[in-house]
């Protein structure tokens, strides 16, 4: 059975399996349902810092290997953080 794509029904399962909002399981049950869904989830995509290394992610899980400056600017946003 596939994932609902509607949030609130979503939740409900999550409170169904008695997930606690914000808890380690409850994100990541909410992550692999939007993956499921072939979506990003929202919180990645609220991100401007995320979205602005997804291209390099991408070419990564592509084997694509990344720029030096691909690199050195995940560095800066990891030590910004």
């Amino acid at each position: 059975m596939a994932p609902p794509k509607d949030f609130e029904t979503l939740k409900g399962w999550a409170r169904g399996l008695n997930l606690a909002v914000g808890s380690r399981e409850y994100n990541q049950f909410i992550d692999e349902a939007r993956v499921a869904q072939g979506a990003i989830p929202e919180d990645m995509l609220a991100d401007v810092n995320i979205i602005d290394y997804l291209p390099a992610f991408f070419r990564t899980i592509r084997n694509k290997k990344p720029t030096e400056e691909d690199i050195d600017l995940l560095i800066k946003a990891i030590k910004d953080k």
